[in-house]
């Protein structure tokens, strides 16, 4: 009893810092000025040397606070650890397992590090940091006023192929490079604080439906109508087509909602068409699914002929190399073709291997699932819960044709761990205490209160 004792005392000496970090059991609605710190950091494009690790203010959060937040974690202080928490550190360990067997340990120190803090790291800021509805809405009001105020220079920038952004910041110091790329319709792809257009836009578009839900009630909601316009055209004017489908799949999903509204079965009426839409297009068509989507979802046949490509010369890596994948080694395709890998799910499979893309994607789906089923008795909490939820499907059908990396990776992460919180059991209300009128589940009524798992 004695040693336990000790452990407990020595333990809770070591936790002691946590006011410092905004962690604390009766959070209430106040939000931790970490947070508003990690969303200020998105949209700094600055960067400086540590000897040879490049380091950008995200990052810098990331490693201050990666290890108070990850002995909080360990011991519980706030929720008890559950199946997803280890998924996604396992893809950490994997990650770093792969990289060490197919590089080498002298090569894998920094990325490993990276890996570790981007990833683990922005998942605890939600994970902990984001403990009820109100504190997400916080960072999603935060999150899209910023987008506002610096909408002007992006504006600026797609119209005359200018970023006033980036000569700004330079004055404080190297900045992300000016990433040109040939325009479209006549418009310059706006990069904005991003190292790539495509980061702009997925960030920008990943607010849609967060923002259409979570700030639909109480005082926020007249700035509802000022930021959306905000998001859509941000997210246009990075003509990147993962921005675009991003769009396109949360509008559908608004679209669909708002038109039965009535149905408590809409949602599995949604996945049954979804599914059957699958299935048609791969009877009547002599080009697989994935083929004809892309077709579809890219500006120009030969950016979905280049996808395609990626889809093949990418699967035979993993063929090839299952385990451990590639690494941080170039990947086989012809001569001619360029390196991006346009598609971040397979490009987890082919560098760090099938179990690695296993323990990540499995671990997103557990969290989506148990959040989809939560239930609370305000319909304003049930709302920003339908806002993620609808935000992460666009951002994850998208990023099977992009890649996402660098501070927008971190945003998606960070996005995934603060829907912990809606499975909690202090927060999660009985479902006698739930009006039909508040039943805006993304499942079947009938799977609602299926126990979850943990």
């Amino acid at each position: 009893m004695t040693v336990a004792s000790d452990f407990n005392k020595n333990m809770s000496a070591i936790a002691a810092p946590r006011s410092a970090i905004g962690v604390t059991k009766d959070a209430g609605s106040k939000t931790s000025i970490i947070l508003y710190l990690f969303v200020l950091s998105i949209v700094i494009p600055n960067y400086f040397f540590a000897g040879t690790l490049r380091l950008t203010p995200i990052l810098l959060i990331l490693l201050v606070t990666f290890f108070p937040l990850f002995i909080l974690w360990i011991i519980g202080y706030y929720q008890k650890t559950i199946l997803p928490d280890y998924l996604i550190l396992l893809y950490c360990f994997w990650s770093s397992l792969s990289l060490i067997t197919i590089n080498g340990l002298d090569l894998s120190v920094q990325p490993i590090g990276i890996i570790f803090s981007q990833t683990f790291g922005s998942y605890l800021l939600g994970r902990l940091l984001i403990r009820n509805a109100q504190q997400l809405r916080n960072i999603v009001f935060f999150a899209a006023m910023i987008l506002t105020l610096i909408f002007p220079l992006m504006l600026y920038e797609t119209l005359y192929f200018k970023s006033l952004y980036l000569e700004l910041f330079a004055k404080l110091g190297p900045t992300h490079w000016n990433f040109f790329m040939d325009p479209r319709w006549g418009l310059n792809r706006v990069q904005g604080p991003f190292e790539h257009p495509i980061l702009f836009g997925i960030f920008s578009a990943s607010m849609l439906a967060l923002v259409f839900y979570g700030l639909n009630m109480g005082p926020l909601r007249h700035f509802r109508w000022v930021l959306l316009p905000v998001i859509v055209i941000s997210s246009f004017i990075s003509l990147s087509t993962g921005a675009l489908l991003a769009l396109i799949v949360q509008g559908f999903i608004i679209a669909w909602d708002f038109v039965f509204r009535k149905d408590p079965k809409r949602w599995r009426n949604l996945i049954i068409l979804v599914v059957a839409a699958y299935v048609t297009v791969d009877l009547i068509s002599n080009r697989t699914p994935f083929n004809v989507f892309v077709d579809y979802a890219t500006f120009n046949s030969g950016s979905a002929y280049n996808r395609i490509l990626i889809w093949r010369f990418g699967t035979e890596e993993v063929y090839r190399h299952p385990i451990f994948g590639i690494g941080l080694n170039d990947w086989v395709r012809p001569t001619w073709m360029h390196p991006s890998f346009d598609n971040f799910w397979l490009l987890q499979a082919m560098r760090y291997g099938l179990p690695a893309f296993s323990f990540m994607s499995l671990g997103f789906y557990l969290i989506y699932m148990r959040a989809s089923k939560a239930v609370f008795v305000s319909a304003d909490d049930n709302n920003i819960r339908k806002g993620l939820l609808i935000s992460l499907v666009g951002v994850f059908f998208a990023i099977s044709s992009v890649h996402l990396w660098s501070a927008t990776y971190c945003w998606l992460i960070f996005l995934i761990g603060s829907s912990v919180w809606m499975f909690n059991d202090e927060n999660s209300s009985d479902s006698s205490l739930v009006s039909q009128e508040d039943d805006q589940d993304l499942v079947p009524p009938e799977e609602k209160y299926a126990s979850n798992i943990t």
